[in-house]
């Protein structure tokens, strides 16, 4: 940890009589009213929180879309010539939309607030000279807490008392491995007497003095670091964006060329300049509004909201609407090894015992007393059950010998144990004295050359036979081909008395983290939907190449590469290779950071996991950063786009999946809505080329586009899965949205309905008032119709299942019978200008607007063959 320098030298080179009197403190804590003055002095024990808009910010952001801004100038523009009911729809259509996406963003903050919540702890602390549990939030320089095997450091603390104390600091410093602690005021390590907020003791216990809380302790300093950073936009905010942009320019030109248009016309026929005024701005008016999507941000926003909520109950809470998509598009996947690929949790897998290989099935508490009795007596593990779930407190691989002894009903009776010789990195091994009806003997575990150096005999079938060298070698020999499989070995061993030599060697087990049962098939997914794979862990080369190999990440094809090899390879080397390295072992956060940054650089699309504070940076540069909810930290949590309650690779799948079908939606949404506006201008156009009336009013767009579009849109984003899209490649980073296959789509929709429209409106006769409501029940009818045809690209409405969407049907009705109500109910009459129809004008408009379908039909049959 000397690299991380964040924490003062006084410190750690105090002696800790000094830091407690410069703390104001005793080994006795603080009472409750200092505690509360040093609340009032330092603030409450928490990390930073990223600085985030107001409410009211985050409303009025709302509106700064170029679709809207266009939309409120046609409002305007209404109030202006005395229009006043089409420009309070217009304005209604605004107010409601920017509502919409406030409460989008509004909930998907909450769901954070859920999560934080969901983690917050208690400590143990002194005050008042007695021990008390309290919220960690409220922990302040100078208190006294103690910590013991399990514990999640709630602050950093300078040491007093240390007893066979280890700790994980992966979620800081990226080391596998535990640090041991003690209360030395010097030694090779320069932390060691120092325990750092979110960290986790592994095993043993100690109290310490509290010396940094909250933003000044080391997780807080790089938390504040991620909370200044900025986060680019996604690829479908982009690609909204620039679509948005090209409508609006699009309206403002088609609408400023009309309006220069029919002012000519009216002012060459002597028409008034006022009249000729109201009647150019009131066509400019129609067209912008028929040009522009106005439901278009709305569905977006319920489609990625929709999917927000498939995914959290897939165990996914995604802190960005967009970042749902934008994962559909990811080519890349960095993912850890341990808890996201693994179960995390290690396991005994195999056993060496009787001079023989055995399976777990094979290993019997009857047949092998000795085997269970020093696997429960030399150890320091326990296990927690809470309803079903057991939880291990203390060291994984002692944990690991608990739950295998319990799940074969083995129990050792409480016996006294006289003395501990703690693991230490120089013994390599651990060992206690125990008494038990009188006789004394030492129950020895560790590393395996170490016991079986250290044995003179070995048990066989209950009976203690001599053990040759020859042996030694022999049992050492397969160890190693064990190791090479990704396997992790411990040595048992006793003596009889009180000593660690001359052991009797028993067996060995065999541990490992065991893959979960769903990767291969996700991993076997990502590779058809052409998605690559590469595995970063800190662990040594075997285990990793193990694992990678069982999950089907590394075949015969794929580069490895250690993190030594990565720190000496020259930039440009790297970035030629960097799309087939598969895995990278013994590697650390910072060599994620370098990763992601050349992944991102040579094109591809990047989304990486973590759970480390270490994390966060990556996490951060990622496209998509995918915390852990289980083993994360607040800070890699903040600096992530995606949250996996259940730390699992699968549950990345189901995103991209879900980002894919999301994405698909829209797409099938953009082609519903802008065929819709592609009619309504060929409609307008076409009337106004003519000489004609204009065949709709801005009222009667705006019911087209918002009532009548909404409903079967948004549930046209519900769509299930068609065809094979995780059987495709993902879409470039940079392709747009709209390709010209969908264009022509559009365009011959839109041209049929446009036209059909037209040639009812010119030739069905009557009022202009009864000419311009069959004009607008035939149109409306068409979007209920044409509706239907988006919910495929290229597949027959025939061949889809029917009821698949229930929804969508329902929309379709509901849609419909409003339609007959603004036509027939009086009060909407006079607001959208409408007449009654008779019975024989339905004859002719519902069968006018199946046409729709029989041109798209003709189009598909086509595009299939």
């Amino acid at each position: 940890m000397e690299d991380l320098g964040l924490i003062d030298p006084k410190w750690i080179n105090e002696d800790i009589k000094n830091i407690l009197k410069n703390l104001d403190t005793t080994k006795e804590g603080l009472s409750t009213s200092e505690a509360e003055k040093r609340i009032a002095k330092y603030g409450y024990n928490e990390l930073p929180s990223v600085k985030k808009e107001s409410n009211f910010k985050k409303f009025i952001n709302q509106f700064k879309n170029n679709l809207i801004i266009v939309l409120l100038l046609a409002g305007i523009l209404s109030v202006a010539i005395g229009n006043l009911k089409d420009s309070v729809v217009i304005f209604l259509v605004i107010v409601v939309n920017g509502v919409m996406g406030f409460l989008q963003e509004y909930r998907a903050d909450k769901a954070i607030e859920v999560l934080k919540a969901m983690v917050q702890s208690k400590v143990i602390v002194i005050r008042d000279g007695t021990k008390k549990e309290i919220p960690s939030r409220e922990l302040v320089p100078g208190d006294i807490i103690h910590i013991e095997d399990g514990d999640k450091l709630s602050a950093t603390v300078r040491l007093i008392e240390a007893i066979n104390l280890q700790i994980d600091e992966s979620s800081l410093t990226g080391e596998s491995f535990p640090v041991s602690k003690s209360v030395d005021l010097k030694s090779e390590e320069g932390y060691s007497n120092t325990a750092f907020m979110g960290t986790v003791v592994t095993r043993g216990r100690g109290t310490g003095v509290v010396i940094l809380t909250g933003k000044d302790s080391p997780i807080g300093k790089i938390s504040s670091l991620i909370s200044m950073e900025e986060r680019g936009s996604t690829p479908l905010e982009k690609n909204i964006d620039i679509l948005g942009k090209k409508l609006g320019m699009l309206s403002v030109g088609i609408s400023s060329v009309l309006f220069i248009m029919v002012l000519v016309r009216g002012i060459l026929a002597s028409m008034p300049i006022r009249d000729a005024l109201i009647e150019s701005a009131l066509t400019a008016i129609s067209l912008a509004v028929a040009t522009i999507p106005e439901g278009l941000p709305i569905v977006v926003l319920v489609t990625l909201a929709l999917g927000t909520q498939i995914l959290a109950k897939n165990n996914a809470i995604v802190r960005k609407l967009a970042a749902v998509e934008a994962l559909g598009t990811t080519t890349f996947i960095c993912t850890d090894k341990t808890g996201t690929l693994t179960i995390n949790r290690m396991s005994v897998v195999s056993a060496f015992i009787n001079n023989k290989f055995l399976e777990p099935n094979e290993v019997d508490p009857k047949k092998h007393e000795m085997f269970f009795k020093i696997g429960e007596l030399c150890n320091n593990a326990h296990l927690k059950t809470e309803g079903d779930k057991l939880e291990i407190i203390g060291d994984p691989v002692e944990g690991a010998l608990k739950v295998f002894a319990k799940n074969r009903n083995y129990h050792h009776h409480r016996v006294e144990r006289i003395k501990e010789n703690p693991f230490d990195s120089e013994k390599m091994m651990m060992s206690v004295l125990i008494e038990e009806n009188g006789k004394r003997t030492t129950y020895i575990k560790g590393a395996p050359r170490v016991i079986i150096s250290r044995s003179k005999n070995i048990l066989i079938e209950g009976k203690v036979k001599s053990l040759s060298e020859a042996d030694k070698e022999g049992i050492l020999v397969k160890n190693r081909e064990y190791a090479a499989q990704g396997l992790r070995a411990l040595a048992l061993g006793y003596k009889e008395g009180d000593s660690e030599e001359d052991i009797v060697f028993v067996g060995l087990a065999f541990f490992k983290d065991p893959l979960r049962t769903e990767v291969k098939d996700a991993i076997a997914l990502c590779k058809k939907a052409g998605i690559k794979v590469a595995m970063i862990t800190g662990d040594q080369k075997e285990t990793g190449l193990s694992i990678a190999r069982e999950a089907g990440i590394l075949g015969k094809e794929g580069l490895t590469l250690s993190g030594k090899e990565l720190d000496e390879m020259p930039k440009e080397k790297f970035a030629a290779i960097v799309k087939d390295v598969v895995v990278y072992y013994r590697a650390s956060p910072f060599h994620k950071v370098k990763i992601v940054e050349t992944l991102k650089e040579v094109g591809e699309v990047v989304a990486v996991t973590g759970d480390g504070v270490n994390d966060a940076p990556a996490l951060k540069m990622a496209d998509i950063g995918v915390s852990m909810g289980l083993i994360g930290t607040d800070v890699a949590r903040e600096a992530s786009n995606m949250v996996l309650m259940d730390d699992n690779f699968n549950t990345i799948v189901t995103a991209i999946r879900e980002g894919r079908r999301i994405y698909d939606n829209i797409r099938k949404f953009l082609r519903y809505q802008l065929s819709t506006n592609i009619g309504a201008i060929m409609l307008m156009f076409t009337a106004i080329m003519t000489g004609a009336p204009l065949p709709l009013l801005p009222v009667q767009i705006l019911w087209v586009n918002i009532i009548m579009d909404g409903p079967p849109a948004v549930t046209l984003s519900m769509e299930p899965l068609h065809g094979a899209l995780m059987e495709k490649p993902p879409r470039k980073k940079n392709a747009p949205i709209l390709t010209s296959p969908l264009y022509l789509s559009m365009f011959i929709a839109g041209i049929a309905m446009g036209l059909g429209t037209y040639i009812l409106f010119t030739n069905i006769g009557g009022s202009l008032d009864y000419a311009r409501t069959a004009a607008f029940t035939l149109f409306v009818t068409y979007q209920l119709v044409n509706v239907l045809n988006c919910r495929s690209f290229d597949q027959s409405i025939f061949k889809i299942n029917f009821f698949e969407n229930k929804g969508l049907l329902l929309a379709i009705s509901i849609s419909f019978l409003l339609q007959i109500a603004v036509v027939y109910v009086p009060f909407l009459q006079g607001f959208f200008h409408t007449v009654p129809l008779a019975l024989n004008d339905w004859l002719i408009i519902i069968p006018s607007a199946f046409t729709v379908l029989v041109v798209d039909e003709v189009r598909k049959y086509f595009i299939r063959s």
